[in-house]
C-alpha cells in the first residue's frame, strides 16, 4: 500500500547535504543516454520513473484504492452475514497460516522490481524476464516443498478450531484452499513487479479496480446459490486468475515477452540477487513471525470469534497506509536512482519527502478512523461488536507506526542493503515475542494486539535510526521537524471526534442509519480541525503546492484551487 508523490519540502535538508533547493525527482532535463567527454556510456536515469510519472501513478493507485475501499466496505458485511463471524476469523486463521510459507521467500517480487528497474534503466529487457522467470519457478518450488509439512499441520491447526455447524474435515478442506490461494496470490506479485519496475503502476490499479468488480459479483452470485464459504474461495481464484492474465499480456505488450530462460542470468547479476534475496529471506522470516501471527494466537488462545473480530478492526485500520502508496511508486525511482550514480543525498530527499506527504494522507485517514472507530463499525456492519473499537484504534496506531519505515525499508531496498534491516525486524520480534507472553492470558485479545504495536514502534524506530545513519540525516531533519507539527494538527481531530460521540444516543454505536447521520457530522467536524490544525503549523507551504499542482494529472490537479490552496497553506509573516 499513497497517493501523491511523497514530497514535501524540507528546503533545509536539501541544503545540509549540498544539495539545490530546486524540488525533487523533477523532470528536469538529463541526457538519457549517449557518452560523456571521455566517451564513457552516461547512465540514464529513468525519468519515466521520475518526478510527473512517480505522482501521476500514486495519484492513479489512490484513486483506485478508494474504489477497492469501497467494494470491500460493502462485501465484508456481506461475507459475515452468510458465512458468520466465526467462520470469517477461521478464513483469516487459515490464510495467516497458509501464508506462513512466505518466510522462505527470498523476496522475488521486490528483486524483480529493483533489479528489472536497473536493467530498464540500462535498456536489457531480458534480464528482466529471467528474473521474472526465476520467481515464479521459485514459488512453484516452495509450493510443493512445503506441502508435505502442511499435509501434517493443517489437521491438527483445524481440529483446535471450533467454528459452529462445520466439521474438521470441512476446516481441512478449506485451509488447502487457502494454502493454494497464497502461492499463486505470490506468484502474480513476482508478474507485477515488471510493470512496477517500467513504471506502470497505474496499470496494476486498474487492473486491480476491475478484477474486485468482478470479484463481487461471483462472490455476490455464489451466496446467492448456496456457497457460502465456498463462494469467496471461487471468487478469489477467478480473480487471481483474471489478474494474472492481464498483467502477463500488459508486460508482454509495453517491454517485450516477460518470460525467459533464468540459467542465463549473468552470474554476477545472479551473485547479486543470491546475496539481495538472503537478507531478504531472513527479514520476510522476522516479519512473519513478528507481524502475521496475530490470528493464530488470538484464535488459539481466546477464541475463532475473537479472531474475527480482530480482523474487522484491522481491515478498517489498515485503510490508513493502504493509501500511502508513495513509498511502493519510488521503489524505482530509488533503484534507477542508484544505477545512475546520483549518491544517496538523491534517495535521501526522496525518503523525507515520501514520508512527510504519506503521513499526511495516513493521518489524515487515522484521524476520523480513530476519532470515529465506533460510529464507523456501526454503520459498517449495521451493529456492534465487543472490543472492536479498541482493536480498530490498537491496530491503527500500529499502521501509522508502520508507515515510518515503510519508506525506509523501500530506500534499503533500493540501494541494496537489505542487511540493515534484520537487526531492527529481530528486535520487533523479540519485544513482541514477550510482550505478547506478558499479555495475551490476562488482557486477551487487545492484549495480543498490543504485544504487536509495541514490537512495530521498535521495529520503525530502529531502522529509521539506521537509515539516518546510512544517509547522514539527523533524527530532526528526517523525522521530527514534520511529525511534530503533524500530531499537533491530528491530535485535537481525534479528541474533538470522540467528546461528540459520547454526547450523542447510544444508537449510533448500535444501528447503521443513526450511525451513517453522525458520521456525517463527524467527518466534517474532524477535517475542519485537522485542516485548521495543519494550516496554523504550516505543514505544507507554496512550494509544496506548485509541486503538486505541476505534476498532478489533469482532473485532481484541478482540485487545487486558489481557495483550497488558501484554506491548506498560512502565509507567512511579511515585515514592515
Amino acid at each position: 500500500m499513497s497517493l501523491f508523490e511523497k514530497w514535501s519540502h524540507p528546503h533545509a535538508a536539501e541544503m545540509s547535504m549540498g544539495g539545490s533547493a530546486s524540488p525533487l525527482c523533477e523532470d528536469e532535463p538529463v541526457t538519457e543516454g549517449g557518452a560523456d567527454s571521455r566517451g564513457e556510456p552516461i547512465m540514464r536515469r529513468g525519468n519515466e520513473h521520475r518526478g510527473g510519472r512517480i505522482l501521476a501513478n500514486s495519484a492513479i493507485m489512490t484513486i483506485g484504492q478508494i474504489v477497492v475501499v469501497a467494494i470491500g466496505f460493502i462485501l465484508t458485511p456481506v461475507i459475515i452475514s452468510n458465512v458468520g463471524i466465526a467462520m470469517f476469523g477461521a478464513w483469516a486463521i487459515f490464510t495467516t497460516a497458509a501464508g506462513y510459507i512466505t518466510v522462505l521467500d527470498p523476496g522475488t517480487s521486490g528483486i524483480v522490481a529493483r533489479f528489472g528497474a536497473m536493467a530498464h534503466v540500462r535498456g536489457d529487457t531480458k534480464e528482466m524476464a529471467r528474473l521474472t522467470s526465476l520467481g515464479l519457478a521459485s514459488w512453484v518450488f516452495l509450493g510443493l516443498l512445503v506441502a508435505p509439512v502442511m499435509w501434517f499441520v493443517i489437521p491438527v491447526l483445524s481440529s483446535h478450531l471450533h467454528v459452529p455447524h462445520t466439521s474438521t474435515h470441512q476446516l481441512v478442506v478449506f485451509f488447502w484452499w487457502g494454502y493454494a490461494l497464497v502461492i499463486f496470490t505470490a506468484m502474480q506479485a513476482v508478474l507485477s513487479g515488471q510493470l512496477t519496475a517500467i513504471g506502470l503502476l497505474w496499470i496494476t490499479t486498474v487492473i486491480d479496480v476491475a478484477t474486485r468488480l468482478l470479484y463481487g459479483v461471483v462472490l455476490v452470485i455464489g451466496f446467492v446459490v448456496g456457497l457460502e464459504l465456498w463462494a469467496l474461495i471461487l471468487a478469489s481464484f477467478v480473480q487471481g486468475i483474471v489478474v494474472a492474465l492481464a498483467t502477463f499480456v500488459v508486460a508482454w505488450r509495453r517491454n517485450g515477452f516477460p518470460l525467459g530462460n533464468p540459467a542465463r542470468l549473468d552470474r554476477a547479476v545472479f551473485r547479486e540477487v543470491r546475496r539481495f534475496g538472503g537478507w531478504a529471506q531472513i527479514t520476510s522470516i522476522l516479519n512473519t513471525l513478528t507481524y502475521s501471527t496475530d490470528p493464530i494466537v488470538i484464535g488459539t488462545f481466546v477464541s475463532a470469534g475473537a479472531a474475527g473480530v480482530a480482523n474487522l478492526g484491522s481491515r478498517l485500520a489498515r485503510q490508513i497506509p493502504y493509501f500511502a502508496t508513495v513509498p511502493e511508486a519510488t521503489l524505482p525511482a530509488m533503484s534507477a536512482s542508484q544505477q545512475a550514480g546520483e549518491g544517496r543525498e538523491a534517495i535521501a530527499r526522496m525518503s523525507i519527502r515520501s514520508n512527510r506527504i504519506s503521513f499526511l494522507l495516513g493521518a489524515g485517514i487515522g484521524s476520523i478512523i480513530v476519532g470515529a472507530a465506533p460510529v464507523i463499525l456501526a454503520f459498517w456492519q449495521g451493529r456492534s461488536y465487543s472490543q472492536a473499537d479498541l482493536a480498530t484504534c490498537i491496530v491503527a496506531a500500529s499502521m501509522l507506526a508502520s508507515m515510518l519505515g515503510q519508506t525506509a525499508g523501500i530506500g534499503i531496498y533500493a540501494m541494496g542493503k537489505v542487511g540493515y534491516g534484520v537487526r531492527a525486524r529481530f528486535a520487533g520480534f523479540a519485544v513482541n515475542l514477550v510482550a505478547t507472553i506478558a499479555l495475551a492470558i490476562p488482557f486477551g485479545m487487545p492484549g495480543v494486539l498490543l504485544g504487536t504495536l509495541l514490537a512495530t514502534v521498535t521495529t520503525n524506530a530502529y531502522l529509521q535510526i539506521r537509515v539516518n545513519q546510512l544517509l547522514s540525516l539527523s533524527g530532526w531533519t528526517s523525522v521530527w521537524k514534520w511529525m511534530l507539527p503533524l500530531m499537533a494538527a491530528v491530535a485535537p481531530a481525534i479528541l474533538v471526534d470522540r467528546l461528540m460521540i459520547a454526547l450523542m444516543p447510544v444508537t449510533v454505536e448500535h444501528h447503521r442509519l443513526p450511525a451513517l447521520a453522525a458520521l456525517g457530522v463527524l467527518l466534517v467536524v474532524n477535517y475542519v480541525v485537522l485542516i485548521a490544525g495543519l494550516r496554523a503549523w504550516r505543514y505544507l507551504d507554496q512550494q509544496d503546492v506548485t509541486f503538486l499542482r505541476r505534476s498532478l494529472p489533469g482532473p485532481i490537479r484541478k482540485l487545487l484551487r486558489p481557495r483550497v490552496v488558501h484554506l491548506l497553506i498560512r502565509p507567512e509573516k511579511v515585515g514592515p
